[in-house]
């Protein structure tokens, strides 16, 4: 999963090739910061808090600590949100201008790799981040970061169920993959776009393989959790989306070497 530090390094650069777009956001003129923390709270509803805390107690924190977590999660919402109570992710053509404007393919890549990674803690998808959702989104990366199946199964369909219908469509996979290429997250691939296209759909149908138990060509949350916990069980770790790319990978190098793959 992506780690805390990997996420304020997207945040860092998305702001920063993103200047003048984050100059002209709506501002929140609303008083002070302890007045502003306070109605991001109150904008939650019960079950939200509920959510937040059921993390923070997944992650074995005091009452204390709870409520030191709370607040530096405020902090960094707002500092992110320019003291908005809601941070707008930028639009297709935000980006598309952006992009326009950088010049080396590392910023470029690491430009994609914001808007796809950012895109995560948007969980309705709306384009917009509000307090909730960045706060149990930066939970569930701290816990699948300490190996909960739970949250990497949660982050995984945040990322991929675009339409939110609590299943994942092979197409679905297919256009995550695509989304990592173009940031650079997979290095490289096929610079061919009909044989990117091709590799994209076969690591698909290798990720399906893996986890579509009942062959039905879509993944439940259900078998998402079965599939992580037999990978836990078999490699001492979770492998996320990315690692089993890696895999599908050295597989394909082996046959081309005329190895054998063992399971």
């Amino acid at each position: 999963a992506l780690g805390a530090c990997g996420v304020a390094a997207i945040f860092t650069i998305q702001r920063r090739v993103l200047a003048s777009e984050v100059k002209t956001r709506r501002k929140f003129s609303g008083g002070t910061k302890e007045v502003l923390m306070a109605r991001l709270r109150t904008a939650m509803s019960d079950e939200q808090k509920h959510r937040l805390l059921y993390h923070m107690d997944a992650l074995g924190l005091t009452a204390s600590q709870r409520h030191d977590y709370e607040q530096k999660l405020s902090e960094m919402f707002l500092h992110l949100c320019n003291d908005d109570l809601i941070f707008r992710l930028p639009t297709q053509d935000e980006h598309a201008q952006a992009l326009a404007n950088v010049q080396s393919l590392e910023e470029r890549e690491a430009l994609i790799a914001g808007r796809t990674f950012m895109g995560i803690f948007d969980q309705d998808h709306d384009g917009t981040w509000e307090f909730h959702e960045f706060a149990e989104t930066y939970l569930l990366l701290a816990r699948a970061t300490h190996g909960s199946v739970e949250a990497n199964t949660d982050l995984l369909f945040q990322a991929l169920d675009k339409n939110n219908d609590g299943v994942l469509q092979p197409s679905e996979i297919v256009a995550w993959y695509q989304r990592l290429y173009a940031s650079g997250v997979l290095g490289g691939g096929p610079s061919n776009s009909a044989m990117r296209e091709k590799t994209t759909h076969n690591m698909a149908d290798y990720f399906m393989s893996h986890a579509d138990a009942n062959d039905d060509g879509k993944l439940t949350k259900s078998e998402i959790t079965k599939m992580f916990k037999t990978m836990r069980e078999k490699n001492g770790r979770i492998l996320d989306i990315v690692d089993i790319t890696k895999q599908y990978r050295w597989l394909q190098a082996a046959q081309k070497k005329g190895l054998k793959h063992c399971e």
